[in-house]
This record gives C-alpha cells, structure tokens and sequence, in this order.
C-alpha cells in the first residue's frame, strides 16, 4: 500500500470522527492532521463570519488564518464544556472586536460607547422578544441590516441565532450578567427590527 492510499484512507476515517475525538487526538499526539481535518471543517465558516463583522475580504481572509492559526496552538485550553464549534467561533468574534478596536481609525462607527447597561425593562422574557421576526427575515435583509450594526452588535446577533449559543454562554464571552446579556440582546433586537421595518413598511 502505497504513502498516498494510506493517507487517503486516514483522511476517510477521520472524516467520521467527531470534533471533540479531533481535538483529543490532535492533543494526544500532537499530529497537525487531525487539526488538519478541524480545519477542513470550519475554515469556510470562521471566513464567512470574519466578512460579517469586518466588511472587506482581504481583511477577512487575514483574520480568518490568523483565528485558525490561534485556534490550534491554543487547542489546550477548549475543555469541552461546549462544543468545539462554540469555542472555536467565540475565539473568532473576540479576534475580531479585537482588530476592530485596534483600527479605530477605519472603524469608527462602530466604537460608540454602549448604554445598554443602563437599560430598564419590566418584560420577563427578554430573550424571546422579536425572535419570530428575526427567523422570518430574508437573507438578503440580514446582511443588509448586519452591515449597518456595530461590531459587537453584529456578533451578539450571530452568536445567539446563527450558532445557537446560549444566554450563559454569552455571559461568560462578554464578561456580564445573564440580565445585562438579555437586555443587550433585547436593545440589539429593537435595532434589528426598527431597520427591517424601514426596508419593508409593509409588514409592521
């Protein structure tokens, strides 16, 4: 059997494992392919998302080896307490806000301090509100309205729907409390809907 057959049937196999038996395995034996194989999986997705919060594909395409790059010396550090694909976009969106804040000068509007802490709200249920308008809206709008957020805006927004990250786990990125997480995501949410209604005044 041939080097190139039996890398081919190793890849093959890998492909049926699981994320976290990837990132087992990549530090048991400190083999770059099983990380090669996380990497497969993922690098289109954290390139997609670093579109989403900087705006420019260059840039994007930077940032996205340089998160994979940090991804894989600092695989040590996932414990398993979520899934690798949380873990792994969390280190995207905190590498980007991060070059967004260190290029304050192209980024400006994005920068405003946020009040959010200073919110008050009687509504119970924060995390639930406008949740059937985001789900329903067309793609070409999310982008639209995700262009116009700032960064940290965009993120939370992304987080909570596209990957499907809880309100702990918000908390525990951001450093808050589950209230302050649901009040930022309740602010976020207002935002979302006021520019959706203003692209479609049909449908308030």
């Amino acid at each position: 059997m041939t080097n190139q057959t039996k890398e081919a049937l190793l890849n093959l196999k890998l492909s049926k494992y699981s994320d976290k038996d990837l990132v087992d395995a990549a530090l048991v034996n400190g083999e770059n392919i099983y990380f090669g194989e996380l990497y497969d999986r993922y690098s289109n997705k954290v390139y997609g998302k670093c579109i989403l919060m900087v705006k420019d594909l260059t840039i994007a395409q930077d940032l996205a080896q340089d998160i994979l790059v940090k991804a894989f010396t600092k695989l040590s550090t996932f414990k398993g307490k979520s899934t690798f694909s949380t873990w792994l976009y969390q280190v995207t969106y905190t590498h980007c806000i991060d070059y967004i804040r260190k290029n304050k000068n192209i980024y400006k509007e994005e920068l405003e301090e946020d009040h959010f802490k200073q919110l008050q709200s009687n509504d119970p249920d924060l995390d639930e509100v406008h949740d059937k308008i985001l789900l329903e809206m067309k793609i070409e709008h999310v982008k639209q309205i995700l262009g116009e957020l700032k960064a940290e805006e965009r993120s939370l927004i992304l987080m909570k729907y596209q990957d499907n990250m809880s309100i702990s786990e918000l908390a525990e990125m951001f450093d808050l409390s589950h209230s302050a997480v649901k009040m930022k995501l309740k602010r976020t949410r207002d935002k979302v809907k006021s520019k959706y209604f203003e692209i479609n005044p049909e449908k308030e």
